[in-house]
């Protein structure tokens, strides 16, 4: 099995990775965390006469190279002695990329995060989420992070006060 680990280094690609270190996976499951870099070209710059700044780029390549180095060496210990894991980077749009490395590297499942933004931004902006489900070529499991719930006791601040 062949196993795509998209992350961001958001809070909800941990929730992925923590997914991923808690599961029993078989032996010879190959694993390849991607991380995509959006570098803006030229293009994107030229109609207002800028341009994109080599040292920026240097920088978001440098984090991205870092992200999943570290990625792949906190999962590493978590996963079975049978399972092989390694890092790769891309650059473009993240739906884009990780379904072209899906099907490039012939991914069984696509694991990643969602933010659970809700439907507003998602019918302005869009989901990568969304996107990379609607076009991948194999599953695609999207994890969401928990929730924080306060341990204070509600119900006793719904109890009508004794008379």
């Amino acid at each position: 099995m062949k196993v795509l680990i998209a992350i961001d280094g958001s809070e909800f690609s941990n929730a992925v990775i923590e997914e991923v270190a808690r599961r029993n996976w078989h032996d010879g499951t190959e694993f390849l965390v991607l991380n995509v870099v959006a570098i803006p070209t030229e293009q994107h710059w030229q109609d207002w006469g800028l341009g994109v700044d080599p040292d920026l780029i240097h920088v978001l390549r440098k984090e991205a190279m870092s992200l999943v180095e570290n990625t792949v060496s906190v999962l590493r210990p978590q996963l079975g002695l049978g399972c092989s894991i390694r890092s790769a980077t891309a650059e473009g749009h993240a739906s884009e990329c990780i379904v072209d490395t899906a099907k490039i590297w012939h991914a069984d499942l696509i694991m990643l995060g969602s933010n659970g933004a809700g439907w507003l931004p998602q019918f302005i902006i869009g989901s990568v989420a969304q996107r990379v489900l609607l076009q991948a070529p194999c599953t695609v499991e999207i994890t969401r992070a928990k929730k924080e719930h306060k341990h204070e006791d509600d119900a006793s601040k719904k109890r009508p006060a004794a008379a």
